[in-house]
């Protein structure tokens, strides 16, 4: 999380708001992993002191509703586009999304910020994650 604060091409103000996204899966048998990770992410934003500073947790369960009507409607996954526009209508300011490949030894998760108001990618962030127990 810190690499995604400490490369963002903006400064972010104290208190942004941020709504964190469902960290999404290509394979439909690793969702619950994904939903792990998020809730892992949503608990690091939330608790650790460097974080909570710098951002102000918008109430994902409301932003997840939202984000799966408008995935029905569109009928595939959310673009970065139409989340920002959700992420609008909650407040949110920034929105943190990511994306998690299982790989043999390990998992890779790619993280983004992007700002609401514009759409634009601020940073990203690659993370190798062991699939070992305790590690």
């Amino acid at each position: 999380m810190g690499q995604l604060i400490d490369y963002s091409s903006t400064q972010i103000a104290e208190a942004t708001p941020v709504a964190v996204l469902l960290i999404h899966t290509i394979r439909p048998e690793l969702s619950d992993v994904g939903e792990y990770f998020t809730e892992q992410l949503i608990f690091t934003l939330s608790r650790e002191e460097d974080f909570q500073n710098i951002f102000r947790m918008v109430e994902r369960k409301n932003l997840q509703q939202l984000l799966e009507e408008l995935e029905l409607q569109l009928g595939g996954l959310v673009e970065d586009s139409q989340a920002a526009q959700v992420g609008k209508l909650l407040g949110a300011e920034l929105l943190i999304s990511g994306l998690l490949y299982k790989k043999a030894e390990d998992y890779e998760l790619f993280i983004k910020m992007l700002r609401v108001d514009t759409g634009k990618i601020l940073s990203v962030s690659k993370a190798v994650l062991d699939k070992r127990p305790g590690i």
